[in-house]
C-alpha cells in the first residue's frame, strides 16, 4: 500500500468520495461520465492496494495522499464493538471477514456498523472512514 501517486483526477474523485458523494454527483462535478468516474477510483483502489472503497480511502489519508480532514469533535460515545469494527472496515474487511475476527454474527457487526455509521453521519463505509479520520477514530 506504501508509496503510491495518484493522477489529479484520480485525487479529485477519491477527495468526493471521501466527503459521500455518489458516483453521479461526483460525475457531474469533475465533468466525466459516471464510468470514468469508475475507473478513476478502481485505478486508485489498485495504486493503493486497497480491496475497496473504504480501504482506499483509510489508504489515502493514511499514506498522506489526500490531505487529513479537519478535526471535528466527537458528540456521541463510540463503544469499543463499534471502534474495533470500525477499524476492520478501513482495513477492508468485508462484513462477514470482520464478523468472523470479533467473533460475532454477520448480523450483529451489520447492526453495529449501521448504528456507527448513522451516529456519524456518513453515506457509505467510504464515507464512514473518512468520518472517522475526522473525528480521530482512526489513525
Amino acid at each position: 500500500m506504501k508509496g503510491f501517486v495518484l493522477t489529479d483526477r484520480e485525487r479529485a474523485v477519491v477527495a468526493y468520495q471521501a466527503i459521500g458523494l455518489s458516483i453521479t454527483r461526483i460525475a457531474f462535478l469533475v465533468g466525466r461520465s459516471r464510468e470514468t468516474v469508475r475507473d478513476h477510483l478502481e485505478r486508485a483502489r489498485i495504486k493503493a492496494g486497497a480491496s475497496n472503497a473504504a480501504h482506499l480511502i483509510h489508504a489515502v489519508y493514511r499514506f498522506q495522499a489526500l490531505p487529513l480532514p479537519d478535526p471535528e469533535p466527537r458528540t456521541f460515545p463510540v463503544t469499543v464493538e463499534q471502534q474495533r469494527g470500525l477499524e476492520l472496515v478501513a482495513q477492508g474487511c468485508t462484513g462477514r471477514g470482520a464478523a468472523q475476527r470479533l467473533d460475532i454474527s454477520h448480523g450483529q457487526f451489520e447492526a453495529e456498523i449501521r448504528r456507527l455509521r448513522t451516529l456519524m453521519k456518513a453515506n457509505s463505509r467510504a464515507h464512514m472512514v473518512s468520518r472517522g479520520w475526522a473525528l480521530r477514530l482512526l489513525e
